[in-house]
């Protein structure tokens, strides 16, 4: 059935109990009968019509995505329209190896075709695909592929919570945050009135007391 012209229109005429239609748009709900003739009568002669069958096509898969800016927890990515869809599933994958396989996992679900993706952890490798779904006139949701992905490194995030815990006349004790992800910190001082910083101190991220530093 065609609804912008708003008739029944012949696609097929086999002569087997099934067929392809060809020839259809992307995301887009059709209905569809069928009926059988004999043309062996001196004119054709055709049977009923059978009840309507609902049914519903893919969309288009995605062909670009790209990561239009990022920090060290948030990412916006942005990819193109796809015609007649419903809306888009984005998923995600992290790494800490880009070389390494990426698990995919459902997060959110858009009908535009930006998004500002965050609470991204620092220091990883994130993959982001993009899946377009449309809803038929049947009630049954159908996606496209995603086609190409895009991979963006978040980068290491300022150290916080940094303080003095204990000092004495020689020593000063620090702690922050710990951050995932990083092979370490570099420790940095200076006096008052110097305007360049020392490295003091160089600490692996697997050490769980807080550093000493000699004055």
């Amino acid at each position: 059935y065609n609804k912008d012209k708003k008739k029944w229109e012949r696609k097929k005429t086999v002569k087997t109990n099934s067929a392809t239609i060809t020839g259809l748009s992307s995301a887009t709900s059709y209905d569809v009968k069928i009926r059988a003739y004999n043309s062996k009568d001196p004119k054709t002669v055709y049977g009923e019509f059978s009840s309507v069958a609902v049914m519903a096509t893919k969309p288009e898969k995605i062909k670009s995505v790209e990561v239009t800016a990022y920090t060290s927890s948030t990412a916006s990515i942005k990819w193109n329209k796809v015609p007649r869809v419903t809306g888009y599933y984005i998923y995600i994958g992290k790494t800490e190896n880009s070389k390494a396989s990426i698990k995919y996992e459902k997060k959110y679900f858009t009908k535009n075709t930006s998004y500002k993706i965050e609470g991204l952890d620092s220091c990883r490798y994130y993959s982001f695909r993009i899946l377009p779904q449309y809803k038929g006139a049947d009630s049954k949701n159908y996606y496209g592929e995603s086609g190409r992905s895009a991979l963006v490194f978040t980068p290491i995030a300022k150290v916080s919570s940094f303080k003095i815990t204990e000092t004495t006349n020689k020593t000063a004790t620090v702690t922050w945050k710990a951050q995932s992800g990083v092979t370490g910190y570099y420790l940095y001082s200076r006096k008052k009135g110097i305007s360049s910083a020392t490295l003091v101190a160089t600490v692996p991220a697997s050490a769980i007391t807080s550093p000493v530093l000699g004055l």
